[in-house]
């Protein structure tokens, strides 16, 4: 399979979102921008009207790395499996990306240590995945590791390499409140508190034209005993 073959098939969200997070890396490493015009500041963004930091801090990384790799590979396989995965409810995948968004600009500001976010941004949907297809198998440097358990093999390589895991675990966080809010909590106690927004329903199917599905019609998408290469 060629390379043009392999970007069409993208899905749309994952496509753009790789793409933003390529151009602006590129830009800091070679220079070209000062990443931080780019970090979240909450001062400027809101005092100084610089809206932007708000998305460009989940979109760029320091320099160029093997670890910048693993995490563009990380960022197609999670993400992208993530919008499969609500392939026919993009309103609720639509709600899924604003719910952690939002959840971690609260977190930032709580802690005032968030300044660039896109590896716990990355990680909530790899946490977020690897709850969905468990049994998925992620192949990472010729090791295939149950999709269940990589969440915390990923911790230990990311302590490894050197940096802060505070990041991950933020991120798994984020990943983890998800996941109970959406599917946990309606099968175990019967209600939900993370209903996606009518309005959504109604612009999506105005988009798509045609009438929303019930909310339970979330589609998991086979994967066999094949899971996705990282390394």
């Amino acid at each position: 399979m060629d390379i043009e073959t392999v970007y069409r098939n993208v899905p749309s969200f994952t496509k753009f979102y790789l793409a933003t997070f390529i151009i602006n890396t590129c830009l800091i490493s070679f220079e070209l921008v000062d990443f931080t015009n780019l970090e979240l500041d909450f001062e400027k963004a809101i005092l100084g009207l610089q809206f932007w930091r708000f998305f460009t801090c989940f979109a760029f990384y320091n320099e160029f790395s093997i670890l910048f790799v693993v995490i563009i590979v990380l960022t197609h396989v999670c993400l992208s499996t993530i919008e499969h995965y609500f392939r026919r409810r993009m309103q609720d995948f639509i709600f899924m990306i604003v719910f952690v968004w939002g959840s971690h600009i609260l977190l930032g500001f709580l802690l005032d240590t968030h300044q660039d976010m896109m590896a716990e941004f990355v990680c909530s949907f790899m946490y977020i995945y690897c709850r969905r297809e468990r049994e998925d198998r992620v192949e990472i440097f010729r090791i295939a590791i149950k999709a269940r358990f990589f969440p915390w093999v990923w911790v230990v390589l990311w302590k490894i390499s050197g940096y802060q895991i505070i990041k991950i675990l933020a991120g798994y966080t984020i990943g983890h409140l998800y996941d109970y809010l959406k599917f946990i909590m309606p099968e175990t106690l019967g209600y939900s508190l993370l209903e996606t927004p009518s309005f959504l329903n109604w612009l999506v199917s105005k988009m798509e034209k045609r009438q929303p599905q019930q909310a339970n019609e979330v589609d998991l998408v086979d994967h066999g005993d094949a899971g996705p290469v990282i390394g």
